[in-house]
């Protein structure tokens, strides 16, 4: 029997306690042993009882030794791993968890930086996709620096701000199936909005069809058309605004 249990003893176990073949009771538990139990005890054939529980070791427990084995006398322990009820199984020892994590450590900034790649490619073809699909048109010449018919920005967006989101306080009459609201551009400009009802949204053919006639028609007696947006959310036509 040899016991040198509660010890504070450390350091790794050596191999030459497997030359103590008449040994059959061994207690090494509650000290600070670490790495893993020497192959070497796996030859004392007389041993029947190896107390090792409350260390810091790790790796597989010889199989000879896990017969007739008592849980408790492996645990707890850093990683210790055998074929027995309570003890993991050494293919998850904390030894092939760390290379694994050292793997992922080397594979996950690889990844991250592919998929940024990845999704900023996504993001550059929807916007050059964006773009050919709406291509910039003019209604007139003569309003061709003034608004962009076909895209939502600019002053034709700014109308939305200067009429407070079409506020009925900028009413100033109503014409055929929409309002007419007054809008004062950032350069002091006056303009008359007119904005179809919220019912005739869907309308897209009257829509269109009015904003096909006024953009043909050349004569002194129609108020000038500046521009129109078309979008889910309004569709109005900007005209010259008459005092």
């Amino acid at each position: 029997m040899l016991d040198v249990s509660n010890n504070n003893l450390s350091g790794v176990l050596p191999q030459q306690l497997g030359k103590l073949q008449m040994l059959e009771f061994l207690n090494l538990s509650h000290n600070q042993f670490s790495g893993s139990i020497p192959s070497s005890f796996a030859s004392m054939v007389s041993l029947s009882m190896l107390d090792v529980s409350y260390n810091d070791l790790e790796g597989p427990v010889p199989t000879r030794l896990l017969q007739n084995a008592s849980t408790s006398w492996f645990l707890p322990n850093k990683g210790l791993c055998g074929n027995l009820s309570g003890l993991p199984p050494c293919y998850s020892t904390p030894v092939a968890a760390q290379k694994k994590g050292k793997i992922l450590g080397l594979l996950l900034p690889i990844v991250l930086v592919m998929g940024f790649i990845i999704v900023a490619a996504i993001v550059v073809i929807i916007i050059l996709t964006r773009k050919k699909r709406n291509p910039q048109e003019s209604v007139t010449a003569e309003a061709r620096d003034l608004f962009s018919v076909w895209n939502f920005d600019g002053r034709l967006a700014f109308i939305v701000r200067a009429t407070e989101d079409f506020d009925d306080k900028y009413i100033i009459g109503t014409g055929g199936y929409g309002k007419v609201y007054k809008a004062q551009l950032q350069d002091g400009q006056l303009v008359a909005v007119k904005k179809l009802h919220d019912e005739e949204l869907d309308d897209e053919r009257r829509f269109r069809s009015e904003m096909e006639i006024l953009t043909q028609i050349r004569q002194r007696s129609i108020v000038k058309m500046y521009g129109f947006c078309s979008h889910p959310a309004y569709k109005f036509l900007v005209y010259d605004y008459i005092r």
